[in-house]
């Protein structure tokens, strides 16, 4: 009787030693904010350190130059908002980010959203955020701590909010036949210009600008691009799923060493992975 019962549970907990052991990171595809999202690079678990930022939507990764693994300046650190699991800082002197030429990033009308926080002021010739290398796409913060956005013929420079040093930012910047900036989901700042950019494969830049080198010294995180242009209602959207820890992402911790397989067993029991009765209705 009793090793009939070992068996079983050994039966059961296989799949699950299984499923812990492999990193889990799936997207609902179908939700309306995964919609037109192109790439996505975001700080959390088993994407965190090395010298790349892996897309979760499955493109090429961003490659970390000058950075470190970690450090308190530079490359990889530990969250300092409660929701992120992680970020990227930038020391102002060297440090920089790049994504090798991809179309599927930018087409002609996009939206680019990201997190952000300065840990000095803007230099005199700007800090760079994002940059599309001669996509004439770009975002910018002023050297009186504005955004300041570029898309095509349009400009806006700068917008409205200063920002503060050492304080998280939600940025965004969504091209449509005009250019508007959002700060926190507020929008900060409009400008009309020229129609859609051409659809080319560019490379991306954050933190350095490629003839410059405006630097920015602060923290990057969960950078978001759309083939679309979002309504102001979804950028608010977007920030506030981040900030709730996206629930459209459900990347799992466990990973067998530093895994918790109890925990991993209750969280199974309770999202009905393998007893539907305990999925909710």
């Amino acid at each position: 009787m009793v090793a009939t019962l070992v068996l079983c549970i050994v039966i059961w907990l296989t799949p699950l030693w299984a499923y812990a052991q492999t990193p889990q990171t799936t997207l609902d595809r179908t939700a309306p904010l995964a919609k037109g999202l192109t790439a996505w690079f975001k700080a959390i678990p088993k994407f965190n350190g090395g010298k790349y930022m892996y897309d979760i939507m499955g493109g090429p990764p961003i490659q970390l130059t000058n950075m470190g693994n970690a450090g308190t300046t530079s490359g990889w650190a530990g969250p300092t908002q409660t929701f992120h699991t992680g970020e990227i800082r930038f020391d102002g002197v060297d440090d920089n980010m790049s994504t090798p030429a991809n179309s599927a990033i930018m087409p002609p009308f996009y939206s680019m959203l990201l997190w952000m926080k300065m840990a000095a002021n803007a230099p005199g010739d700007y800090a760079l955020l994002w940059e599309a290398v001669n996509g004439n796409a770009s975002l910018y913060i002023t050297n009186n701590n504005q955004i300041a956005a570029y898309a095509g013929a349009i400009s806006l420079d700068p917008a409205t909010t200063v920002l503060s040093i050492n304080t998280w930012y939600h940025i965004a910047v969504v091209s449509t036949t005009q250019v508007r900036a959002y700060v926190n989901c507020r929008l900060d700042g409009t400008a009309a210009g020229a129609g859609p950019l051409s659809a080319s494969a560019f490379s991306h830049l954050f933190g350095m600008n490629s003839s410059t080198g405006s630097k920015f010294t602060g923290s990057m995180n969960d950078m978001r691009f759309y083939n679309r242009s979002l309504t102001g209602e979804e950028v608010c959207a977007a920030m506030q799923e981040s900030k709730r820890g996206d629930p459209q992402l459900l990347p799992t911790l466990y990973s067998g060493k530093g895994g918790n397989v109890l925990g991993f067993v209750l969280a199974t029991f309770t999202k009905g992975r393998f007893f539907p009765f305990f999925r909710a209705q």
